[in-house]
């Protein structure tokens, strides 16, 4: 079984198994904040999938991996989620009245999650990608998927602030399996 999610033949750094649960929730939202779009197939599932009149807007420290082409118009931005400037734009994103669902999967996913997390309003979502609620059971569902990356974030790390901000485990199981921690904020 090939691991990867295959998007017009783009690799996204993602398990094909995510397409079902990942779909349900694209129904919810009104817009997406990806950090961390890489070659941008990930990105582009999202296009194709989220609502009509859902914003889609990506995030990356630089476009030289992309192979997203230009007519899909896609909203791909350029910065360092970190920098003043990146965060301050993503932080007004959130703070729109539109129910978001953010997507930490760049360099640094536990950090993204812990700086972005008090931002969440109620309803909004926030997931982290490489995600393992313990190393015994990433490796069960690491095994499973045939996925060959470890686990970059934990649930140990992001437990405290999660549980400070008020978010609760959000279709927290099915998710896990996908490789995603998803969090709901109350």
């Amino acid at each position: 079984m090939y691991p990867f999610l295959l998007v017009d033949e783009i690799i996204a750094a993602q398990t094909p198994k995510l397409e079902a649960p990942f779909i349900e929730i694209l129904k919810e939202v009104q817009q997406i904040i990806e950090i961390g779009y890489h070659r941008g197939g990930f990105s582009l599932w999202l296009h194709q999938h989220k609502r009509n009149d859902c914003m889609l807007v990506c995030y990356d420290i630089t476009k030289e991996h992309l192979l997203v082409p230009l007519k899909h118009n896609i909203d791909f931005r350029i910065g360092d989620c970190f920098s003043y400037d990146t965060a301050n734009e993503i932080i007004s994103l959130i703070r729109r009245p539109q129910k978001t669902l953010l997507l930490c999967d760049g360099g640094n996913k536990e950090k993204e999650f812990n700086f972005y997390c008090e931002f969440m309003k109620q309803d909004d979502i926030i997931m982290l990608h490489d995600y393992a609620d313990s190393n015994e059971d990433y490796q069960w569902i690491k095994a499973h998927l045939n996925w060959p990356s470890p686990a970059e974030s934990f649930y140990n790390n992001i437990r405290q602030r999660a549980e400070a901000c008020g978010l609760e485990k959000f279709n927290y199981d099915q998710m896990k399996e996908v490789l995603w921690g998803a969090f709901v904020a109350s």
